[in-house]
C-alpha cells in the first residue's frame, strides 16, 4: 500500500514516514502541499495523510486540488488530516473539506495504522 505523507515540520514526516514504512507501506513524502500535489500527479497513492496548518496552503486546500484532479491522477484518494489543532470545529471542518478521518498530534502510531488500513479498505 502506498501512502503519501505531507507534513511541513521535518522531524514529525521523518516519524510518520518511519512508522508507515516499519509497518510495510510504501511511503512517498513531501515536506509542502506544492511538492505532495506533483507527487500525487506521478504516482496515485492508497491513502494521503496531510497535515491541516502548513504555510502557503492548508490541508484542506491541498485536498481540495488533488479532488480537482481527473480521476486517474487522484480525485478519489481516501485521506487522513493529521494535526495539532483538535478542537472539534478543526475536526468538523477536516471532514466536511473531503477528509475521512482525523488523528490529533502527536499521533498515536496505533491509531495511525488502523486508520490508513480503514481507509485503504484493508482489515485493520
Amino acid at each position: 500500500m502506498s501512502v503519501l505523507v505531507v507534513d511541513d515540520h521535518e522531524d514529525a514526516l521523518d516519524i510518520l514516514v518511519a512508522v508507515l514504512a516499519f509497518h510495510g507501506a510504501l511511503v512517498i513524502a513531501a515536506r509542502n502541499p506544492i511538492e505532495a500535489l506533483e507527487r500525487v500527479k506521478l504516482v496515485r497513492p492508497d491513502v494521503i495523510v496531510s497535515d491541516l496548518a502548513m504555510p502557503d496552503m492548508t490541508g484542506v486546500q491541498f485536498l481540495q486540488q488533488v479532488h480537482a484532479l481527473p480521476s486517474q491522477m487522484g480525485a478519489p484518494t481516501p485521506a487522513l488530516a493529521l494535526t495539532a489543532f483538535v478542537q472539534d470545529e478543526h475536526r468538523r471542518q477536516a471532514l466536511e473539506h473531503g477528509f475521512q478521518a482525523f488523528l490529533p498530534k502527536p499521533m498515536n502510531p496505533t491509531l495511525l495504522v488502523r486508520e490508513i488500513a480503514r481507509l485503504a479498505g484493508k482489515a485493520g
